[in-house]
């Protein structure tokens, strides 16, 4: 087995909800949205929605968060080559999509020791992720349970420091041929950006 390389949360963590990936439908960012903005005021103002990508919703999204007032606390960084950049400054990742594979970014947010809110609806992330162990897992395409995940992350540090160091020390348990390809990516080694997966 090899030890899986970490870069471990930083010393700064900024008060973020975080998402890399490509601007879809099959991401959920919709979804995310429509529970960022239902999250109580105070948690909205003092929290900003990170999504880091770029891709056919873009514009929709931006209208979304515009028309339910949070266009203010929702940063659309567009394609932004340093997703590892993003993750050390600490936070929540959330990946709230409608199916997946095995996505680098939710890998690399483990490997940062970031906590991690994900979808039921497909077996890789799964894999890595158990509710209330690693990070929290709700049902995909619903708001109103993504809200109170997020919002439990929100009010329980303690809570995030546990799930972020758990999933961090899941990874490290791995067989390196199950990770290898994900993580290769991770570190640079493929030319396959992060936020286009």
């Amino acid at each position: 087995m090899r030890q899986i390389a970490g870069g471990g949360q930083s010393t700064t963590h900024e008060l973020q909800l975080l998402t890399v990936a490509r601007l879809v439908r099959q991401k959920g960012l919709d979804v995310l949205i429509d529970a960022f903005a239902a999250l109580n005021f105070e948690q909205r103002v003092t929290w900003r929605l990170i999504i880091a990508g770029d891709g056919p919703e873009r514009q929709a999204l931006k209208a979304q968060a515009l028309r339910l007032g949070v266009d203010k606390q929702v940063d659309f960084l567009g394609f932004h080559s340093d997703p590892p950049s993003l993750m050390r400054k600490g936070g929540v990742f959330v990946l709230p999509s409608r199916y997946e594979g095995m996505p680098n970014a939710l890998l690399e947010a483990m490997g940062f020791a970031l906590p991690v809110v994900i979808t039921d609806v497909s077996p890789g992330p799964l894999e890595v992720v158990t509710d209330g162990v690693e990070g929290l897992v709700v049902p995909g395409d619903d708001v109103e349970a993504l809200k109170r995940a997020i919002s439990r992350l929100i009010n329980d540090p303690t809570l995030r420091l546990r799930l972020g160091e758990a999933g961090r020390k899941r990874l490290q348990s791995l067989e390196w041929p199950q990770v290898e390809a994900h993580w290769r990516s991770v570190l640079n080694l493929t030319t396959t950006p992060l936020n286009c997966l």
